[in-house]
């Protein structure tokens, strides 16, 4: 997986991501808004504009190669969804609208509910401006994901698993507990 994140405008990095599916990348991601573990930048920082998007997307699509999208924040979730991305992971600002849409193109969700809940749940493991951007966005998560399940957006399991406070094969009993919310 190529990771690209600004200022590698995908205008630019098109040649570069043809050398990396040449090499046999089988997926792309783009990091479209901030994060809650990015030091400095709100979780709703548009890092791409609608053009870029849409290149990434075309580039990936033309060869045969899924791309997802790292998108907390509803602008850049919106030009996703709209470029035809195949997957928003995090997704806490989805609008009913953007998950109509996500659910009429086939878009999966990958709300990578055991990533936030590791950073909220231990907060003397990770920064304090971590926590605190989680906490902004963790009950904004919960209704997205579950009035997403209610309109039948399709979704896919992540863990975002780079944390240390995400021990390995705890996966399921997490997503057990928001489905039973859904």
């Amino acid at each position: 997986m190529e990771l690209l994140r600004p200022p590698m405008r995908w205008t630019r990095r098109r040649p570069g991501s043809r050398q990396q599916f040449r090499n046999g990348a089988r997926s792309i991601k783009i990091v479209a808004t901030g994060g809650v573990l990015t030091p400095g930048v709100t979780v709703d920082f548009t890092a791409f504009t609608p053009e870029e998007v849409a290149a990434a997307v075309d580039e990936a699509h033309k060869w045969d190669v899924p791309i997802a999208a790292h998108a907390i924040g509803r602008t850049g979730i919106d030009h996703c969804v709209r470029a035809g991305i195949d997957s928003i992971e995090h997704g806490a600002q989805i609008t009913a609208e953007t998950a109509r849409q996500m659910k009429e193109r086939g878009i999966f969700h990958v709300p990578t509910i055991s990533a936030l809940l590791g950073i909220v749940d231990h907060p003397k493991d990770v920064p304090v401006y971590a926590v605190e951007k989680g906490r902004q966005i963790v009950d904004m998560l919960r209704d997205t994901f579950r009035r997403n399940v209610r309109l039948g957006v399709r979704f896919a399991c992540g863990t975002a698993r780079a944390r240390p406070t995400i021990p390995t094969g705890t996966l399921p009993g997490r997503w057990s507990g928001w489905w039973s919310g859904g």
